[in-house]
């Protein structure tokens, strides 16, 4: 695994591993010694009577209580830093939360406070439905948390469009952690972390089971609160316009200016039928992503306190001459994607996106 890791950070790449919460059985059964502390045992750091640590019922609860439990975290905290080099933990079957009644809590506390003593960067991830009500005992300790159930239907195809229209609501409660103080409207907690939509599975036609539509859409929703942009799709099977999608340069622009503020909802100023997403840029442009959610053709838009110029982010064109406000017709399912470049004062704002001369494009 070192050799594999080193060869990806060779690329350019990142390696991302996989934990759940617990002791292993087979290590408590077995009474494995744990790396860095002598006389300690996996045995003795499970809870008596044992008792299972996860959603996933493949490991044991710890005992606190034993200096046997700090020791093993920062055994494991060890090898997924130094000794693996991962740039990526996704932590799975945490609780509240999972559809468990557990509680992980001092579990992740401890192993993200191992990690950053190993002195690299590991961005820890946290899944699934992570309880919002538990929203205080989890941010400070992990970088994003899976707001929702799987997206995959498990079925004969890799999602449904119910499961992405769930995402809207599913993000709401996690937004104010997400997005820096004076960042938009809203209160925000200044926090490193994002609201986790699970995979973007957009890139393989019709085994993706979404429309063209409404790839748009989810794609345009996971930019906007740039969270962890993993694709499901099969990366063999990638067709013309999945390529197209996962690799356009409005779409990547956008999930990068949110790393710094995340887009939040704007009733206030949305008109319509549908739901509008604005993302504050530092420039004093925005960002707005207008949804239409329902099963029909429906008109959304925005009004603005000052004229602006706007350009579609997915198409590059320009959308008029300059307004203080914008509304389209939107299909079902669908959305627009734009940026908002104020008139006066707005010269030092610059478009995120402009497509390449048709004579420059591969």
């Amino acid at each position: 695994m070192r050799r594999l890791a080193d060869t990806l950070h060779s690329r350019g790449q990142k390696l991302g591993l996989y934990l759940n919460p617990g002791l292993p059985k087979a290590a408590v059964r077995a009474a494995s010694p744990v790396l860095f502390a002598p006389g300690c045992t996996a045995a003795a750091a499970a809870a008596r009577p044992l008792r299972p640590a996860n959603r996933f019922g493949n490991a044991f609860a710890l005992n606190w209580s034993s200096p046997c439990a700090a020791a093993y975290v920062r055994s494991v905290a060890h090898q997924f830093s130094a000794e693996l080099r991962a740039d990526l933990l996704k932590l799975d079957a945490v609780s509240p939360g999972s559809e468990w009644h557990g509680d992980n809590a001092r579990f992740v506390a401890a192993l993200s406070r191992a990690l950053e003593a190993t002195g690299r960067t590991v961005w820890v991830s946290l899944s699934w439905s992570i309880d919002p009500a538990s929203a205080a005992a989890f941010v400070p300790f992990a970088n994003s948390w899976r707001t929702s159930d799987d997206v995959e239907c498990y079925c004969d195809v890799l999602a449904r469009w119910p499961a992405v229209r769930r995402r809207f609501a599913q993000a709401r409660p996690w937004l104010r952690y997400s997005c820096e103080a004076g960042g938009s409207d809203r209160a925000c907690d200044a926090s490193r972390g994002r609201p986790d939509l699970d995979s973007l599975d957009v890139g393989n036609g019709a085994l993706d089971g979404v429309s063209d539509e409404e790839r748009k859409s989810a794609a345009s929703l996971w930019a906007l609160l740039g969270g962890p942009l993993v694709t499901g799709s099969d990366l063999t099977r990638l067709t013309p316009s999945g390529l197209a999608l996962l690799t356009h340069g409005g779409f990547l622009a956008v999930h990068r200016a949110a790393g710094d503020r995340t887009a939040v909802p704007d009733e206030q100023s949305c008109a319509g039928g549908g739901e509008c997403w604005r993302l504050r840029l530092p420039d004093g442009s925005d960002v707005w992503g207008l949804f239409n959610l329902r099963d029909e053709t429906a008109r959304v838009g925005f009004a603005a306190a000052a004229p602006f110029t706007a350009r579609d982010l997915w198409s590059g064109a320009g959308l008029g001459p300059p307004a203080a406000g914008f509304n389209a017709s939107l299909p079902a399912h669908g959305c627009i994607l734009l940026q908002a470049r104020p008139v006066a004062g707005g010269g030092a704002a610059s478009w995120l996106y402009t497509p390449a001369p048709e004579s420059t494009r591969q």
